[in-house]
């Protein structure tokens, strides 16, 4: 049957009719045959390869970029690998975020813009992408561009990764610090001190607040004011971190023993940190938590429907360890989902008799075993904070 005339517009193409046809070298139509269908092939001219796959997706880009890097250390005729990543580094930069299906693997496309060797590219990857997206790690691939380009080349686009900082990014951005104050390279040490204080300041401005990436970024930044000999700035740590920071004494205490597995010596302000903390981690571990002596439990801090309302009277009862709540399917999942969210004292079961069904609540020691577990690791730090003082 004839469908008749089917009107198309360039907005019904994938990424604009003009990024479809803009420079087509060559074209091939084959009218249908017997059974087969029509077929067209087109032939772009090589600089528009990177836009069309960079429609598809970033990755897309970097996979055809691998091959192509891959064909030239071959022997193979090659063209423009600098145009695919270019298109990869543009498609990023414009949506932000890749997605997770989508993101390539760590450190990959710095690897291979170390390969590609165009500095703007690797300049624009640094200062454009990080900035971008918090959740690109570059780590694993540094040394590449570093050795390639060197870190002078490479200043510019660091200090604006280091410069839009903020929490989401913070724990990459840390680790990113340790390894160029790492270098011996006196471009990146210089660069590393300008991070390093931009980073300090971050961590230490909001004393009430929990630090993002906990152990991490405290290990990663204090082995960088530590291998930049930056001791003003290790002072300010010690200073604001030892005060009431939400953070508790535990986290700062993993990072000062990760960071000494890592370097042997370490200078008067660390050790001096380290003293405070272990003096902190000593008083908050000075009584154990005590296990409940009735069956009342902490109730719901959320949530006033009915349900919810009969839940938190039951958890808050010091007679009753199980009670049946029946109720229709999506009441009962309701209270599980609380029940989960709030991580409450209970156990659920549903009872499959009569109707409707029951939720069978069974009260717990889960938040006291919990603390208990804290306190016994809180003492086992202690101890290594102390033994390896001595």
């Amino acid at each position: 049957m004839p469908l008749g005339r089917v009107p198309l517009k360039a907005a019904h193409f994938l990424d604009g009719y003009d990024t479809l046809t803009e420079e087509v070298s060559q074209q091939e139509f084959e009218g249908y045959t017997g059974n087969a269908g029509m077929e067209l092939t087109r032939w772009y001219h090589p600089d528009r390869t990177g836009a069309l796959l960079a429609a598809a997706g970033v990755s897309h880009v970097i996979e055809a970029l691998g091959h192509r890097l891959h064909a030239a250390a071959s022997g193979s005729i090659v063209t423009a690998p600098a145009n695919l990543a270019r298109a990869a580094l543009e498609r990023w930069i414009r949506d932000g975020h890749p997605g997770h299906a989508d993101r390539p693997a760590p450190g990959r496309m710095a690897a291979l813009l170390a390969e590609v060797g165009a500095c703007d590219l690797a300049s624009m990857y640094l200062g454009q992408v990080l900035v971008a997206d918090a959740d690109e790690r570059p780590v694993a691939g540094l040394d590449a561009l570093a050795q390639r380009f060197g870190c002078a080349v490479l200043a510019p686009a660091l200090a604006a990764v280091w410069n839009a900082s903020r929490p989401a990014s913070l724990a990459r951005d840390a680790e990113l610090l340790a390894q160029v104050a790492a270098s011996q390279d006196a471009a990146g040490q210089t660069v590393a001190q300008m991070g390093a204080a931009q980073l300090v300041r971050l961590v230490v401005a909001d004393s009430d607040t929990a630090l993002p990436g906990g152990v991490a970024v405290l290990s990663h930044l204090a082995q960088a004011v530590v291998d930049l000999s930056a001791e003003n700035l290790g002072r300010q740590i010690g200073k604001s971190l030892t005060s009431e920071r939400a953070d508790p004494a535990i986290i700062q205490a993993e990072a000062i023993l990760a960071v000494r597995s890592r370097r042997p010596t370490l200078p008067a302000w660390f050790h001096a940190w380290s003293a405070q903390v272990a003096t902190r981690l000593e008083q908050q571990t000075a009584k154990a938590p005590q296990a409940p002596t009735d069956h009342a439990r902490a109730g719901l801090p959320s949530c006033d429907c009915p349900d919810c309302r009969l839940l938190d009277a039951f958890l808050r009862d010091s007679r009753r360890p199980r009670e049946r709540f029946p109720l229709r399917e999506s009441r009962r999942q309701h209270l599980q989902d609380i029940i989960r969210l709030q991580a409450c004292d209970v156990d659920t079961t549903v009872e499959r008799r009569g109707s409707p069904y029951a939720l069978v609540c069974t009260k717990t020691q889960a938040s006291y075993e919990r603390a208990l577990a804290r306190h016994r690791h809180a003492l086992a730090q202690h101890a290594r904070l102390g033994a390896e003082r001595a």
